[in-house]
Formats: structure tokens, C-alpha cells, sequence
């Protein structure tokens, strides 16, 4: 059962975020790529997400990582979503402890960095994205390899789903660069609430505008 401040921050969100002339603009678009947030550490992402279209939400469970959120906090989230995967990304924790984190919350898929093998990655229970580090390649088995754009990048074999990660790039070198590289799809690192229930959403949202396979 959720606490009574996430509810109310649910309901803050609704009216601060689902009914904004930007959110209903966005609600009916068809993008040029499946999209990713990523780290996503609040109610209000993941709901503008959800309800955006964007296919794809993941949650930090790396706890060095600034956006760390826990799995209990995670599934919090999750239950109020619906047409959005989640997926869960681990460094260097346990291939006991993935599957099992999976099966508690639900994930259907998870994100990896670190000393994981291709037995590892063959043990774990859901697909797996791979997330690249410079030029080490990436286990046997992953469904996907996630590359961050750094003015050029280094693609994974073809026969290999591709992920490339934006990092404050303009909203024309996405587009330009998802057009010449046709990605499976695009990730962006979530944002942090002003306040419980208020996100500005503009420098999102003017993304997804551009990504709109109409434009």
C-alpha cells in the first residue's frame, strides 16, 4: 500500500504535469525512434513518460550513483504506471541478486555495467542491455548495447540492437544522428523535481517535439 505522501504527490503531479498544453501535445505523437529515460528518480518523470509514449523507464540501483533509487521506492513508482517497461540497472551486484530484485518489482528487463561474462549475462533471467565503457566489447547473449554520444560513436556489431545515450547534445544533432544511425533507440537521463509533484518539463518535451515522426 503506497504511503499517503506519495499519493498526494500523485496527485500533485496530475494536475501540475498530465494536464499541460505540452503534455497533451505530446500525447498523440509517433516518435522517430523508441525513446529511453533514464534514472529516473520520481513520480513525475516516470508518468510523464508513460503517458508521453516514450517506451522505455530505468531505475538506478547502483547505490554510489547520484540517482540511486531503492527497489522498494522503485516499485512504488511502478505501480502506478501502465504502457511503459521498466528496467532496473546494476553494477557489479550478483546475478542472485538481479533475478531476484526482478521477481520482487516486476522488471522485465535490467541494464548491466561491469565485470559481468557471457554466462552471467546467460544466467540472468530477462534481457539484458549492456551498457558500453569505452572500447570494451560487450558479453555474448545482450539483447541491446547502450553507447553514449560524445560527438561521434562507436557502434556494437550489426547484428546487435543499438542505444545511444544523449548527454546535452542539441535537439538537431539527435535528430540527425538518429537519422543517419537508426538506432533501436535513444536514451536521456531523467530529471529532479523542483519540488514534490512540480517537474518542468520544457527542455524535454521541445526533444520529443523533434523526435516526432511527423516533424
Amino acid at each position: 500500500e503506497l504511503n499517503a505522501p506519495l499519493r498526494t504527490h500523485h496527485q500533485k503531479m496530475k494536475i501540475l504535469v498530465l494536464f499541460s498544453p505540452c503534455f497533451v501535445q505530446l500525447c498523440s505523437m509517433n516518435f522517430l525512434t523508441k525513446i529511453k529515460l533514464s534514472r529516473i528518480n520520481n513520480l513525475s518523470d516516470a508518468r510523464f513518460a508513460a503517458a508521453a509514449g516514450i517506451e522505455y523507464i530505468s531505475f538506478c540501483f547502483d547505490q554510489l550513483n547520484e540517482r540511486y533509487i531503492s527497489p522498494a521506492h522503485a516499485k512504488q513508482i511502478m505501480d502506478w504506471l501502465s504502457g511503459v517497461e521498466c528496467i532496473g540497472e546494476f553494477v557489479n551486484e550478483p546475478v542472485e541478486t538481479i533475478n531476484e530484485v526482478c521477481k520482487l518489482i516486476n522488471l522485465r528487463m535490467v541494464q548491466l555495467k561491469g565485470n559481468y561474462t557471457t554466462a552471467d549475462v546467460a544466467a540472468i533471467e530477462v534481457p539484458v542491455i549492456w551498457e558500453a565503457e569505452g572500447n570494451a566489447s560487450a558479453p555474448e547473449g545482450v539483447f541491446a548495447v547502450q553507447v553514449i554520444y560524445q560527438n561521434k560513436i562507436s557502434l556494437p556489431a550489426s547484428n546487435v540492437k543499438t542505444i545511444i545515450h544523449f548527454t546535452g547534445e542539441t535537439t538537431q544533432t539527435i535528430k540527425e544522428v538518429i537519422e543517419t544511425h537508426r538506432p533501436f533507440a535513444v536514451s536521456f537521463t531523467g530529471g529532479d523535481e523542483d519540488k514534490p509533484g512540480l517537474r518542468d518539463f520544457s527542455e524535454l518535451s521541445e526533444v520529443l517535439e523533434v523526435l516526432s515522426a511527423e516533424n
